[in-house]
């Protein structure tokens, strides 16, 4: 459940149609290009278990390389997303942390629960780093975003769209040594290339055929991390 919960945030950076986040109905694949058509945008995967698929990328679908990061990359003003865990102590400690490149910043921004009542969903504006540096200690990140609803005297939920919302919240999230960091980098159809790896979240057209708002892709080496 939790994943699923992270693919639906990642779908929500890659597109601004709500209609298409829908994590009941979306496929994760994970496998190798076969072929891409320019003319049709018909991307075919043969997926890990060895079934071909074949998805048409919408006209606007995001196509997302990812770039290794450490903690100390992170800077103020960067637009990050965060799976986080409460520990007793009530701090949130990060299970991964990916930086935006600037054309998605805001997208998915909210602070929003998942499926245990201690996990949680940030996606924000980062105002403050703290002890953050690269020779294996933790930092904490101090982030600002906009909801939807208090909670608790908490702002909570997705911002209606990037920058706006009916609440401003602001969270500090832990990143320990050996948390996962990793940069997104935005990429074109040159990149989909036949026995690169591929990842991406499909739903139902209109017509009943698979259809995604975006993709990550193998990139000078570096293997898809969702």
């Amino acid at each position: 459940m939790m994943r699923r919960l992270v693919i639906a945030a990642v779908l929500t950076a890659m597109t601004a149609a709500p209609s298409l986040c829908s994590a009941a109905a979306m496929q994760r694949l994970s496998g190798t290009i076969v072929s891409y058509g320019r003319t049709n945008h018909l991307l075919t995967v043969k997926t890990n278990t060895g079934v071909i698929k074949k998805v048409t990328l919408l006209p606007k679908a995001r196509i997302i390389g990812d770039r290794k990061a450490t903690v100390a990359d992170i800077r103020k003003g960067d637009f990050v997303a965060s799976a986080a865990m409460k520990a007793p102590d009530g701090k949130l400690y990060a299970q991964e942390m990916r930086i935006f490149p600037p054309a998605l910043k805001g997208m998915g921004e909210g602070q929003y629960p998942m499926s245990r009542p201690d996990q949680s969903m940030t996606n924000a504006t980062v105002i403050e780093t703290r002890g953050v540096t690269a020779n294996g200690k933790a930092g904490t990140i101090a982030l600002t975003f906009h909801g939807t609803k208090m909670v608790n005297g908490k702002c909570e939920g997705h911002a209606s769209s990037p920058g706006k919302g009916t609440c401003i919240g602001k969270t500090a999230i832990i990143v320990r040594p050996g948390t996962p960091v990793t940069y997104w980098i935005l990429g074109n159809a040159n990149w989909l290339k036949p026995g690169l790896a591929v990842r991406l979240f499909a739903v139902p057209g209109p017509k009943g055929a698979l259809v995604s708002p975006g993709l990550i892709v193998e990139h000078n080496g570096v293997m898809p991390q969702i």
